[in-house]
């Protein structure tokens, strides 16, 4: 890893509140300070990464509000009609159920142990495969079987030919023997 473009020294003073200053008293340095040091390249795979989570965080999040939303909708009805009420919880309890096995299943996914690149194809392939253990759990080597490139450590491609298609080689160098080969026409290509 490379080592911190810039590194801050802050004095402190006996006496003085240093309550999360960890980073600038010497200990964990802080991570905006480990951030800022990294190349731009990766700081972008960083990035992209973070904003993959949050995104399935928010999506989460949303669908927890729903269901919160289904509840209290439920409990105005509670007391109008029973098989109505008696209908409404069934379908909100798949739906909590499904909720929760979905949020497991992309926190287990997001753990380095799994290393999943994609865990919405993972989790795709998984419902559509029924490739879940017996308590319930993914069984992520069926899923690694099935989607292998959908594992492993992320690729950050740098250089500036990437994604051209290209596989321009450099010109081979040449010297001055080279140089009077070709004045006496001797150069062999």
């Amino acid at each position: 890893m490379p080592e911190p473009k810039t590194k801050v020294k802050v004095e402190v003073k006996p006496g003085e509140d240093t309550e999360g200053t960890e980073g600038a008293t010497g200990g964990t340095p802080a991570w905006s300070d480990v951030l800022s040091g990294l190349s731009p390249e990766q700081q972008a795979a960083y990035e992209q990464d973070v904003q993959g989570l949050k995104h399935s965080v928010s999506a989460a999040r949303e669908e927890r509000d729903a269901l919160s939303r289904q509840v209290t909708e439920i409990k105005r009805k509670l007391g109008k009609n029973p098989e109505e009420t008696s209908a409404a919880l069934d379908q909100l309890q798949k739906s909590l159920e499904e909720a929760n096995r979905r949020a497991g299943f992309l926190e287990a996914a997001m753990s380095p142990a799994v290393g999943c690149r994609n865990p919405k194809a993972a989790m795709a392939i998984a419902l559509q495969s029924n490739l879940f253990k017996a308590d319930g759990s993914p069984d992520w080597d069926a899923i690694k079987a099935v989607l292998p490139e959908g594992f492993g450590k992320p690729v950050v491609r740098t250089g500036a030919g990437i994604g051209t298609e290209q596989e321009e080689k450099p010109p081979k160098p040449r010297g001055f023997n080279d140089w009077l080969r070709k004045e006496a026409g001797r150069e062999a290509n």
